[in-house]
């Protein structure tokens, strides 16, 4: 039987750029592609926060990510406090709203809530999540057929401000201190609501493939026995290898790749045999992080050369099977949709899709839409240089 997919679909309201997304019939590899500031990267960011279930570290991990909460410094280089106009711009870069609704939640009058949802594979149900900020309050009714008592959030002026997070009928209030959103959001990193997605999820952006940023990842994966799992996706592509271990290296402030391979004494450095192998491994840990549940992946060819791009592309296909990871993935280069594309027809058991984002050609109409290509729909227009970006 074969393992199911994390999520089937996934639906964004007002969060970023997006306005309203939908994204149906997902697949086991989605490669998200488009122009520039055209929502890419957010679409990965709004997975990360649903599977989060809308946790205020998730929150502050997406905007750290960007640099958009990044802690300001006096003269003496020591940290100073935000000072509300700040923690309220760094609430505007959450959601899709206009200045001038930034201004009215300054005065009061609340964003609208954000609001992302899924249908997920297991069972098959889809679940919400919300986050209102401003000064909502929770409201209890009672059911006159039951007797179960619901709360539900209700904008109250004279409320005090919040940022409330629900989901699968939970909810979760955390008061603002006069809109102080990025201190409630550092100040509650420990105490986050239960993930929506009962699976492993991992966020890399375009830094995270950095080799050095591993090394204090790897011990982790040692003790959960997680090596042999990266060692066999990296058989993959190159058969030899035995085991892999991160070696300190004179010179170089982390430890690096090292692997043993067959008929050979003395450990080679992933380095030696090539920047798209040590490229790999990055990917290969990223993908053992997800097992069983989803890896979302930021510019993912990035310093791959375009002649290793199928070959790259057959290693994820085949590593997201062996792994059951469902992989969400962005690019903006042509040659890595050429690359996917030619690995996804060269077996059939391969499971993926591209989904293009493009912006609204109406006057005044910045919707953001996604238009999905098949197996046989991508391999038209790789062939005949259609352009889907």
């Amino acid at each position: 039987m074969t393992p199911s997919l994390a999520l089937d679909s996934i639906e964004i309201n007002n969060f970023r750029a997006l306005r309203h997304l939908k994204l149906e019939n997902l697949s086991r590899v989605n490669l998200i592609v488009g122009k520039n500031n055209v929502g890419k990267t957010t679409v990965l960011e709004a997975i990360w926060v649903y599977a989060q279930g809308g946790a205020p570290k998730a929150l502050l991990e997406v905007l750290e990510g960007r640099n958009e909460a990044s802690l300001q410094t006096n003269g003496n280089g020591q940290s100073k406090a935000y000072t509300t106009k700040d923690q309220f711009a760094s609430l505007k870069y959450l959601t899709s709203l206009s200045k001038n609704h930034l201004d009215a939640a300054q005065n009061g009058s609340g964003f609208h809530p954000i609001n992302i949802s899924a249908g997920l594979n297991y069972p098959i149900i889809k679940y919400n999540l919300t986050i209102f900020v401003g000064p909502y309050k929770l409201t209890t009714s009672k059911d006159e057929v039951s007797g179960e008592l619901t709360a539900e959030p209700e904008y109250n002026r004279g409320a005090e401000e919040s940022l409330l997070i629900m989901h699968d009928q939970k909810k979760f209030d955390y008061p603002l201190k006069s809109g102080k959103f990025l201190e409630v959001l550092r100040d509650n990193l420990n105490t986050p609501p239960p993930p929506t997605i009962e699976r492993n999820a991992y966020f890399a952006r375009v830094q995270g493939f950095d080799i050095d940023q591993l090394d204090a990842r790897w011990d982790d994966l040692l003790l959960r026995d997680s090596a042999n799992d990266i060692v066999g996706c990296l058989q993959i592509i190159t058969p030899e290898i035995e085991r892999i271990h991160l070696v300190p290296t004179p010179g170089q402030s982390h430890r690096q790749p090292f692997a043993k391979l067959a008929g050979l004494d003395e450990p080679v450095s992933l380095k030696s045999l090539g920047e798209g192998l040590n490229r790999l491994f990055g990917v290969a840990v990223i993908l053992v992080q997800s097992k069983g549940g989803i890896a979302l992946i930021d510019e993912i060819d990035t310093g791959l050369h375009y002649s290793v791009l199928p070959t790259f592309w057959n290693f994820v296909f085949k590593a997201a099977q062996r792994l059951n990871v469902q992989v969400f993935a962005t690019t903006h280069s042509w040659d890595c949709i050429e690359g996917f594309s030619e690995a996804l027809q060269s077996d059939e058991g391969f499971d993926g899709q591209l989904i293009s984002l493009r912006r609204s050609r109406e006057v005044d109409d910045d919707t953001i839409y996604p238009v999905s290509y098949d197996r046989q729909e991508i391999a038209i227009a790789t062939k005949s240089d259609i352009e889907v970006r």
